[in-house]
């Protein structure tokens, strides 16, 4: 609850008020219904307010004044301008409460909820101590425990375990502190909530391990926005007991926990501020709810079942509050409205369309009638397309949901829906040609030719169709124009991957020689409508991007050495590792490593711009980065209970 303290008046019967005293905002944990004895009491100078229900608060009783306020920089804490301070127990939202001088000089706390606190002097009570954290801390698989940073993260300070690993900090105001242990070449750890109150506290010993936790301020990159205007990411993932390290090229993160019943799992998020949480539904097991570490302000958790459905048995998390609102049901397809209140999803097994307050997690059936494919609008939060099964026939189907009413578009179903971000319109496919629909006029233009369900968008007014075998054309749904980007374009990749971002895309082209792998590697800028070779014996492996988009690295065939291609120059540059790499990675904008495809697995760096090579470690066996750090696995049999161990180079320590 929210005490406003009127410090002059929590005085000791007898004291005379303070001269130009302030309202002091206090938060405090909720009290009981019936009232609960406390005392004032003064010692040293200093005031102390202790209640039964282990309620302390303490300021200093000559500067009743100084404005006090309740932090979590260092746990629950009241904090005063002169110094003073308290540790609270957890604060609980309630009532507003004041305190009021009563005529025999005593004191009384009145809250709104109906709670009254008579504070009348008591016995002095010694005011709250603080006291130093001692602790010690090793690194795991390694016996020399000196070195190792202990930072407190609140004051600053950073200290240095000695030759046993023991450390001690200096002498540490009441309050909650957090206590980071760094080594180079480890994963952090980091101790939360470390309270100091009336003396020293020893904590258990910290043991850094490679990789265990992996935390980064990095966000997530998008491989592409879908139609429905949802995000998704795809990732691939290595097991570590009970942990996953999850990556798409340049891209991990890292959930609490690991399940063997699930395929590759999917992300979807709209915002920074609304995720969507999904549990382990299997009931024959232990439900486990997958977590994913926040990396920026991204919080955000999804699973595929076997058969590839979405499973929705969770809730919808706001990361402004933390609060977490369950919602039922199982769903095929999950889309958010343009103003992200609301999550549509189309049920499993019944098809039907439900309404997900992003609020408070209530659904609502809001169209009946089974559907197959929907997207919302992005200009209108109530709006919907969708193909409609209605007796024995497919129809495509606007639905207002705010005015209730349906608009039959089309007599048949189609095979692609796309809400265009800025434009009052629909855009699909049908059969082989590609339509966009005015909502203004209801008319309907042709765009051009598809060949299939070729339609893809990165974010909603972009779209890249296949208007012929080999054919690749970009259309800009603003002008509504279409241009030819390929007549040679090779279809191996889909058409969601060719997009770095909105203007910028990369793919293959067919090779002189259709019997090899190999082919052309082309990058295309949309807004100039321009065209660079990268190579024309491109491996068929997946080419990676650094953060600015400025350098592309690739391998070539048969000889699979690892090239980049600086955008800005023009100029391609061979990293110089080894031939055929087992993996390689592309690490920010200078860093390319490689992993060598023989038996004593040597991960090897190399700096694009020092021009330097320079071996990091053997037995490596996986490699995955964030664009900040570079993360790799190391076998150990010789150590048959920890068969794995993780690495963990930062970029600024990258050789």
């Amino acid at each position: 609850m929210t005490l406003c303290l009127c410090a002059s008046l929590l005085g000791c019967a007898g004291d005379a008020p303070a001269v130009g005293h302030q309202d002091v905002a206090v938060d405090l944990v909720e009290f009981s219904p019936t009232p609960v004895g406390c005392n004032v009491s003064e010692d040293g100078g200093l005031r102390v307010l202790s209640c039964s229900d282990g309620t302390v608060v303490s300021w200093s009783a000559g500067n009743e004044g100084a404005g006090c306020t309740v932090t979590t920089a260092t746990g629950l804490a009241l904090l005063c301008e002169d110094g003073s301070g308290a540790v609270l127990p957890e604060i609980v939202d309630g009532s507003t409460c004041t305190v009021t001088q009563e005529a025999d000089g005593s004191a009384t706390l009145r809250c709104s909820d109906g709670t009254s606190l008579a504070l009348t002097p008591g016995a002095d009570e010694p005011p709250l101590a603080g006291g130093a954290v001692a602790g010690s801390a090793s690194r795991y698989g390694d016996l020399e425990r000196d070195g190792i940073r202990v930072t407190i993260v609140e004051t600053d300070e950073t200290l240095l375990t000695n030759a046993a690993g023991e450390f001690v900090t200096a002498e540490l105001p009441v309050g909650y502190y957090t206590l980071r242990f760094e080594s180079d070449g480890y994963a952090a750890e980091t101790l939360r909530n470390v309270g100091v109150l009336g003396g020293n506290r020893r904590i258990e010993e910290v043991v850094l391990r490679r990789g265990t936790r992996i935390l980064t301020e990095g966000n997530l990159e998008l491989t592409h926005t879908a139609p429905t205007g949802g995000v998704f990411l795809f990732q691939r993932f290595v097991e570590d007991y009970g942990r996953s390290l999850f990556f798409e090229g340049n891209m991990p993160s890292i959930i609490s926990t690991s399940s063997s019943q699930y395929s590759t799992p999917m992300l979807f998020w709209r915002n920074d501020d609304i995720a969507v949480i999904f549990e382990n539904p299997i009931v024959a097991f232990e439900p486990t709810t997958r977590r994913l570490w926040s990396l920026g302000n991204h919080l955000s958790d999804a699973l595929l079942d076997p058969s590839g459905e979405w499973l929705l048995n969770g809730g919808i998390r706001r990361v402004s509050d933390g609060s977490l609102h369950p919602v039922s049901g199982s769903y095929l397809d999950l889309a958010f409205s343009a103003d992200s209140l609301t999550l549509y999803g189309r049920e499993n097994a019944t098809n039907v369309l439900y309404a997900i307050d992003c609020a408070s997690g209530v659904r609502t059936k809001v169209i009946s009638e089974p559907l197959s494919v929907f997207v919302p609008s992005a200009t209108d939060p109530d709006v919907v397309l969708a193909t409609a099964r209605v007796a024995l026939q497919t129809e495509l189907v606007e639905y207002d949901l705010g005015t209730n009413t349906r608009t039959l578009l089309l007599d048949h179903s189609v095979s692609e829906l796309v809400s265009p971000r800025t434009a009052n319109a629909w855009v699909w496919q049908d059969v082989d040609a590609l339509y966009f629909h005015d909502r203004a006029t209801r008319a309907t233009l042709l765009l051009g030719n598809s060949t299939g369900s070729s339609i893809e968008s990165p974010g909603g007014d972009e779209l890249l169709i296949r208007t012929s075998t080999h054919e690749l054309s970009h259309v800009d749904l603003a002008s509504q124009t279409t241009t030819v980007v390929s007549v040679d374009y090779e279809r191996r990749e889909p058409l969601e991957d060719l997009f770095v971002n909105d203007d910028l895309l990369i793919f293959r082209e067919l090779s002189s020689q259709p019997s090899t792998p190999d082919g052309t590697l082309v990058v295309y800028e949309l807004s100039t409508q321009t065209r660079a070779v990268l190579t024309e014996q491109a491996s068929t492996d997946r080419w990676q991007v650094s953060p600015s988009t400025q350098r592309i690295a690739f391998r070539t065939f048969p000889s699979g050495e690892v090239f980049v291609f600086d955008r800005a120059t023009a100029q391609l540059t061979p990293t110089g590792l080894i031939a055929a790499p087992e993996q390689w990675l592309l690490v920010g904008e200078e860093q390319v490593v490689a992993l060598a495809a023989d038996s004593e697995a040597r991960l090897w760096s190399a700096n694009l711009v020092a021009g330097t090579k320079t071996l990091l470690d053997d037995s490596v066996t996986t490699l995955a980065h964030d664009g900040q750090s570079l993360y790799y696995t190391i076998s150990q049999p010789t150590q048959p209970y920890e068969r794995r161990r993780d690495g963990l180079w930062t970029l600024g320590a990258l050789p």
